[in-house]
């Protein structure tokens, strides 16, 4: 598993990552959380439509260097677990 926490009040209160990572591992398995400190929720998504809505609704947008790292991330576990 991968996840990507933007490190803002999460859509779901009741969401604790941590504990779900480890019981991830506690059954066998691999997670690894990535945490971004200021970013809001589709802090990935980089389409001019997408970054003025969030403006408009006063969502943080992502910054660029945060973004590349979120997508070299997540498309580097694509290859490693989808071939």
């Amino acid at each position: 598993m991968l996840a990507a926490q933007a490190k803002q009040p999460p859509a779901n209160e009741n969401l604790d990552v941590e504990k779900y990572v480890g019981q991830i591992k506690a059954a066998g398995g691999d997670a690894t959380v990535y945490v971004y400190p200021g970013e809001g929720h589709a802090f990935m998504n980089s389409r001019p439509d997408s970054i003025e809505r969030m403006k408009t609704a006063d969502v943080p947008v992502g910054k660029r260097e945060t973004r590349d790292a979120a997508w070299s991330r997540l498309l580097d576990f694509f290859k490693k677990h989808l071939g």
